[in-house]
């Protein structure tokens, strides 16, 4: 199935505009990456696990799956004031395609959001004042494996 997907992102389009200032206040660009980042849904999930190269950069394994099929490719990372940009884009199981992920603090939780949920969650959840940010992570950000995932909400 690796492959299959890797063929598809070839056609796919990078879309590098700064969305650092739709999410503004809980953006955080002195952040760590490294390390073992996992999303949390019923139905599927995808992770992600970033490790520093000794040449320079990031080497990063991707996986996801839901209850059809799963995948995992593997990427290089770039990392520079808080953004994440990987060589080439990963789609998760739910459709989702980026190769940018932002890194963010919510409650004191961090998270990567990627740039297709940043713009998701324009689309779909701006009310006055824009997204509440705190009501619409639990299922499209990365948080860190091992760290409970607790409703955001609270």
């Amino acid at each position: 199935m690796s492959q299959h997907i890797e063929k598809e992102l070839v056609r796919w389009k990078p879309d590098h505009e700064d969305l650092s200032p739709i999410i503004g206040s809980i953006f955080r660009p002195k952040a760590e990456i490294v390390g073992e980042w996992t999303t949390d849904d019923n139905y599927d999930s995808s992770s992600l696990s970033i490790r520093r190269k000794e040449s320079g950069g990031f080497a990063v394994d991707f996986s996801t799956g839901g209850c059809l099929l799963d995948w995992e490719l593997h990427r290089e990372g770039s990392y520079a004031r808080g953004v994440f940009r990987l060589n080439k884009p990963v789609e998760e199981y739910r459709g989702h395609v980026y190769d940018t992920l932002y890194v963010i603090s919510v409650n004191g939780t961090e998270y990567l959001l990627s740039q297709s949920a940043i713009h998701y969650h324009v689309k779909h959840d701006s009310k006055k004042g824009g997204v509440d940010w705190s009501k619409h992570l639990s299922f499209s950000a990365f948080h860190r494996k091992g760290k409970a995932n607790n409703d955001v909400s609270r």
